[in-house]
């Protein structure tokens, strides 16, 4: 008893206990709790435009935009995994942004969009023009040149 009296003793005690207790943990953990999925893609979506009176005229409702994305490749056999903070080359990035143009005598206000799509070091631009408040992307378009950037796995 005299030896769990010493502070060295008992701090060099607690370290073990601490130390194996860590291993145990980690060595349990289940890959699955760890990464996505092997054939998943981790997607994100940016809303990138930078002056405010844009973001106002041209809101991106991300929501929907995910909903879109997720509907563009139902059929690719892609498997896809939103993360909204995913960064880096294995991420498949949707930066969105927008630049409004007022209405006049002869044209209605509209959105003109670009829409970035990068994945593992390339990149292709996407150009549309909408009604405010309308999403800048048609399924086929989007869906057809995503697909270049990425070979998709099977399900």
């Amino acid at each position: 008893m005299r030896l769990f009296r010493s502070d060295w003793i008992r701090a060099g005690g607690a370290l073990a206990v601490a130390m194996s207790a860590a291993t145990y943990i980690i060595g349990t953990q289940s890959p699955a709790n760890v990464a996505p999925s092997a054939d998943a893609v981790v997607y994100s979506v940016l809303h990138m435009t930078e002056r405010m009176a844009d973001r106002q005229a041209c809101p991106l409702d991300l929501g929907q935009a995910r909903a879109l994305i997720e509907q563009q490749h139902a059929t690719s056999g892609l498997i896809l995994e939103c993360s909204p903070l995913a960064d880096g080359p294995d991420v498949l990035l949707h930066e969105f942004s927008a630049e409004h143009t007022l209405s006049d005598a002869n044209t209605p206000a509209r959105c003109s969009w670009t829409i970035e799509i990068s994945y593992q070091g390339q990149s292709l631009v996407h150009r549309a023009v909408t009604e405010p408040a309308e999403l800048p992307a048609s399924p086929v378009g989007l869906s057809a040149e995503t697909g270049s950037l990425i070979s998709a796995p099977t399900r």
